[in-house]
């Protein structure tokens, strides 16, 4: 037997809201944005025990989807990226700094090969960490 929850395999006993979760999470594109530390305030702040300050709980999800959309949008030179923003949707946000977008298959893929070919631009004062 595998090491699955009952809920994932998607049989008889699986609730309607797993399923649906599945669902979404397979048409979704998950990229990962990281807040950039200003140099000024990076040689005020003494080093502490962790990397990420706890200002991340105030960024809004979509606000930080606007500023994605934004930088990407830009790139007038490049058509194909530019319809696959325009089909881009905010689908969610898993804090801290994961965004969760939903598009057609094909735009999905377009997004995915600016991000290997490191055109997909991060909102400002943002770098784009991952793309899966």
């Amino acid at each position: 037997m595998s090491g699955r929850s009952p809920g994932v395999r998607g049989g008889p006993g699986t609730p309607a809201g797993g399923s649906r979760c599945l669902l979404i999470l397979q048409r979704c594109l998950a990229i990962q944005l990281q807040k950039v530390a200003l140099l000024s305030e990076q040689r005020k702040t003494p080093a502490r025990g962790h990397d990420e300050p706890e200002y991340w709980m105030y960024d809004s999800g979509y606000l930080l989807f606007q500023g994605f959309l934004e930088a990407n949008l830009k790139c007038f030179w490049n058509a194909s990226l530019l319809e696959a923003m325009r089909l881009l949707e905010f689908q969610g946000y898993v804090a801290p700094g994961v965004l969760l977008v939903t598009a057609s298959a094909c735009a999905l893929e377009v997004v995915r090969a600016a991000w290997a070919r490191n055109v997909l631009k991060p909102p400002n004062n943002y770098v784009i960490a991952v793309v899966g």
